[in-house]
């Protein structure tokens, strides 16, 4: 009997040895060759037997041998072209009853496979499920092989309890294993074992696959833990010799990237063809498809965990070949079961393109709203938020919230965590053309949440738009607020006072100045009141200006207390910053306030993260500064450097918002200020390289702008697209510096609203509406033109908002 099943579950044993070549190789051989990714030795045997088919070529020649057709169809049914060919030629195969009947299993495996590699979810099940229904006289190996990938498709579809039936199944087999464990097969020359070791060696792996497998079903289905399966792994040789294909790529990986870094920085991958494909990604590949045949669950998804992160690590070369990469890694991460690598690579995609592998994964997952969705689906709703329009994202989040039973899976069928469910439409309440359904939502709610719940539904507060809810409803809120007792503890509450009196309603005035009056004017309070006065409600802050004042100096001077004594605190409103901008607005109060900032920004003690957002203040509002307090930091200016003052919380990067406020008070040389700025623009560090970018118009103000212009033209082209974006928002800001720097910043820019993605060209319009004059923007006629672009085709709706917006106030420079 041919060992076609055992050359799918142990293909090391049966191929030949990469060290000693034959004359010749048996058929199960070369099949092995092809399933555990060796195309190029398998290309080299062809070239000796011409037996062997063509993988590159799908067509079956006239006489063409049942084994031939079988390689060739395997070999398709791995590749990206001519897969679902490849697939549907093998569930013929296992359904031929004149074949035989290892042969049809083993094509069965490999179809089954095929149609969940392609989403088909339904026959990946069926062609393995039929076979085994017709109980042939197949070797116990391959019975529990085909019911153990029954089971994995049925545990990947969420059908728990047809996958444990099906687990039972290859138990029973496991547990009465009869005479015809598998035949005695020819192994590769030179191999070190006898036949009947190798068969008790992948007998011991399927054990392994069956008994972690029902693990991992209990856990998903019932919610119950393992400790064995889930803290530890298997140490049979059998998935010891599997793993060596992801160490093995893992070893290459890092020598690939090493030999890229130090000594060919174009290195670039070769195409995706059969004979010379990235060995890396075939190892990982195989890695993948062995795993999948052996039916271990938990392996299979760190397989595809690999695998996917892998690919969205791959460079490509030309677009095309990159975003196909990005859309396979997106794919297998889908289906490794690991949210965080998942949201991770949405979000990547999301931020660097390609939209359209992000619209169609949002298109299925919002079809899928009215039935059962899973946690992957709510974080496609999450990252791919930005695509919807508002009325799409209407109905996504009363969709969401309005369900009897909600149809939302954390892992399995046990129901959505709330705080999925709300981080969900935290992410979509920016988008929704209307806010009162969510606010409404909320109110009713307000009384029945846990912690977890709260801080989603303090999300969707701060996010959603309050000028759109009706006043029926604020008025309500409103209420709501005067009727509850202690309402000041209550954050939601709170959360909602603070929005509606930005929108200068008059009532939420008089409730916070009630409980001023009552109980005192907090800091909270006072960092609501300058958000309120820089929203254009002025009065409330001026009336308390001098509490607000005496607030700030208060917890000044706590903080350098406890700065002097090593102790920190971490977040929370800056006392300072508060206490500078109501200096700024009332003098009459704030001589006082300005001599504590002098002593605070000089304090060596103090954290430097603490400094940074008074001196970004300073720095945007220079003239705003006294000549005495100016004079006092200037003179000691070496202070507020991070190498001379201030603790670093937790290795964090410090800020250069000391350059920032040194060349925005012309403070510094040019020389100076080029060597500092040409440093965080080399740097290693991506926090450094944003921090040039966001220091560049500082810089332009005491140096050459064209040495500035030539480093944020620089970044542009970083790998990091947090690093792209901020250098294309500060690139903006020179468009009006002369003819030839202005021009080339023009040119730049039209090319980088062209990037797909949504995080650079959002930073190019951020730039562009931060430097209108007088609400008229200037602009050369190429990037006029892109702006029409980007405001009629862009894939999310708020791009095309802010281009249409920018486009209507533009003109021609001349």
């Amino acid at each position: 009997m041919n060992s076609w099943v055992m050359a799918l579950l142990s293909p090391r044993d049966i191929a030949p040895h990469v060290n000693f070549k034959q004359e010749s190789i048996t058929y199960p051989a070369a099949l092995a060759l092809v399933v555990s990714g060796r195309y190029w030795e398998y290309e080299n045997y062809r070239e000796r037997d011409d037996r062997l088919p063509d993988l590159l070529n799908g067509e079956v020649f006239e006489n063409e041998n049942i084994e031939s057709k079988f390689i060739r169809f395997t070999g398709i049914s791995l590749l990206v072209a001519g897969q679902e060919e490849g697939v549907r030629q093998l569930e013929a195969m296992s359904r031929r009853r004149d074949l035989d009947a290892e042969m049809r299993a083993a094509a069965a495996l490999m179809a089954s496979l095929g149609f969940a590699d392609m989403g088909i979810n339904d026959k990946s099940v069926e062609v393995c499920a039929d076979l085994y229904s017709e109980d042939l006289k197949l070797p116990e190996l391959a019975k529990i092989a085909i019911a153990l990938q029954v089971s994995l498709r049925h545990g990947e579809g969420g059908d728990y309890r047809k996958a444990e039936q099906w687990c039972s199944k290859a138990r029973r087999h496991l547990d009465n294993p009869g005479d015809a464990v598998y035949p005695l097969f020819p192994l590769r020359r030179d191999h070190p074992s006898a036949p009947s070791d190798v068969i008790a060696k992948v007998w011991e792996g399927m054990e392994v696959s069956v008994a972690d497998n029902q693990s991992m079903i209990e856990f998903y289905a019932f919610g119950k833990i393992n400790f064995r399966q889930r803290f530890t792994q298997p140490s049979s040789q059998y998935w010891l010799e599997k793993d060596d294909h992801a160490g093995i790529a893992a070893r290459l990986y890092l020598k690939e990237s090493f030999e890229r870094y130090v000594r060919d920085p174009s290195m670039r991958v070769r195409p995706r063809v059969i004979s010379n494909e990235d060995r890396i990604s075939r190892l990982l590949h195989a890695y993948w498809v062995e795993c999948q045949l052996a039916g271990h669950w938990s392996f299979a998804r760190q397989a595809s965990e690999l695998l996917g992160r892998e690919r969205l690590l791959r460079p490509g070369e030309g677009a095309d070949l990159r975003d196909w990469y990005r859309r396979e890694g997106l794919a297998r991460l889908r289906n490794s079961g690991s949210t965080d690598a998942f949201q991770q690579a949405v979000r990547s995609i999301r931020e660097e393109g390609p939209l359209a592998a992000l619209r169609a994964e949002l298109d299925d997952a919002t079809r899928r709203l009215e039935n059962q969705i899973s946690r992957n689906d709510l974080i496609i709703l999450q990252e791919a938020a930005p695509l919807l329009t508002g009325h799409q994202a209407d109905a996504v989040c009363e969709s969401l919230l309005t369900s009897e039973a909600p149809p939302y899976t954390s892992a399995g069928p046990r129901g959505a965590s709330a705080d999925a469910l709300w981080n969900t439409i935290g992410r979509l309440a920016q988008e929704v053309s209307s806010g009162n359904f969510l606010v409404r939502s909320i109110r009713e709610r307000h009384r029945v949440r846990g912690s977890v719940v709260e801080m989603g539904m303090l999300r969707v507060l701060h996010k959603v738009d309050w000028k759109t809810v009706s006043k029926k409803e604020t008025e309500r809120w409103v209420h709501l607020i005067r009727e509850t007792e202690d309402s000041g503890n209550d954050e939601l509450l709170e959360a909602g006072l603070y929005k509606m009196m930005l929108l200068g309603q008059r009532d939420c005035y008089e409730i916070l100045g009630s409980r001023i009056r009552s109980n005192g004017l907090t800091l909270g309070d006072a960092a609501t009141l300058v958000d309120c006065y820089q929203a254009g409600h002025r009065s409330l802050l001026l009336k308390h200006a001098s509490e607000i004042i005496a607030v700030c100096r208060e917890q000044v001077q706590r903080t350098r207390d406890e700065a002097a004594r090593s102790s920190y605190g971490y977040g929370g409103i800056n006392a300072c910053l508060v206490g500078v901008l109501t200096s700024s607005v009332s003098a009459d109060t704030g001589a006082e306030m300005w001599n504590d900032v002098t002593q605070f920004l000089l304090d060596p003690n103090v954290a430097f993260e603490e400094k940074s957002p008074v001196l970004d203040w300073l720095a945007n509002r220079i003239d705003q500064v006294p000549d005495p307090v100016m004079s006092s930091v200037l003179s000691r200016s070496e202070k507020l450097r991070p190498g001379n003052t201030g603790m670093r919380f937790f290795g964090e990067d410090a800020s250069a918002a000391w350059l920032r406020f040194l060349c925005s008070a012309k403070a510094m040389s040019q020389m100076d200020a080029i060597s500092e700025f040409v440093s965080l623009s080399n740097s290693s560090e991506a926090f450094q390289r944003i921090e040039a970018a966001k220091s560049a118009k500082f810089v332009g103000r005491v140096a050459d702008p064209a040495i500035v212009v030539g480093c944020l033209l620089q970044m542009t082209a970083n790998e990091e697209v947090v690093v792209r974006a901020e250098a294309a928002q500060g690139l903006t800001k020179f468009l009006t510096v002369n003819s030839d720097l202005g021009g080339l910043a023009a040119q730049r820019l039209t090319d980088l609203l062209d990037n797909d993605g949504f995080s650079v060209p959002f930073a190019v319009l951020r730039g562009l509406d931060s430097v209108r004059s007088h609400g008229v923007l200037k602009l050369p006629e190429t990037l006029r033109g892109r702006l029409n672009w980007v405001a009629d085709t862009h894939a999310v709706p708020r791009l095309r908002s802010k281009a249409s917006e920018l486009v209507e106030i533009s003109e021609s420079p001349d």
